[in-house]
């Protein structure tokens, strides 16, 4: 059983929705030669809290400002091999007085529980892709459901109105791989948790 005290916060992220899409970073650097769907998100900063993370790294990776969205609960995200399950937790306000996260990951290393925090958010912006960001996919519900589903390449996502923004050149044979995070939201969105 987790011990949220004992644990230690890693990296966070956040779901942002923009006009009814959430961008998802497209990774330049194939992961088993696929394409990685990655959340906006990435490592936290010595001193830094969860959300101001997410905050930090939406700005980094897109170049959107973005305002918290208060889930209704807080989940622990369980991942074995590509199965997703989710268990509600209680999250200590009192201890963390930043807005609350809709899940969290839970990693071992070393023996001990690293968490990957993800938030709820808006932007009013549009996404720009930064330096370190070659390409952003802009995801309805519908879409993250099925890249979650199967093989679905990228020119398939685009070849259906599927939105993109590239600043580099991605292979459009290639399938979108969903990262942990967006097949841990992709359940929240299957059980209409959120």
């Amino acid at each position: 059983m987790l011990n949220l005290k004992e644990a230690y916060y890693r990296t966070a992220g956040a779901f942002v929705s923009v006009q009814g899409l959430y961008p998802f970073v497209l990774g330049w650097k194939l992961h088993h030669g696929k394409i990685p769907v990655i959340r906006l998100g990435g490592e936290m900063e010595v001193g830094e809290s969860g959300w101001q993370t997410a905050q930090r790294e939406a700005q980094e990776e897109a170049r959107l400002n973005i305002r918290p969205v208060a889930p209704q609960k807080t989940y622990l995200a369980c991942i074995e091999k590509q199965e997703v399950t989710l268990q509600e937790i209680a999250w200590d306000e009192a201890r963390l007085p930043e807005p609350k996260p809709v899940f969290l990951v839970e990693h071992r290393i070393n023996a001990k529980s690293a968490l990957s925090l993800m938030y709820l958010a808006q932007s009013e912006q549009t996404p720009v892709p930064s330096a370190e960001v070659k390409g952003i996919a802009l995801l309805d519900r519908e879409r993250i459901l099925q890249i979650c589903r199967g093989a679905v390449t990228l020119g398939q996502y685009l070849d259906t109105d599927g939105q993109a923004i590239f600043s580099a050149h991605f292979d459009r044979e290639l399938v979108l791989e969903p990262f942990v995070q967006l097949r841990v939201f992709a359940q929240l969105l299957k059980e209409r948790l959120v």
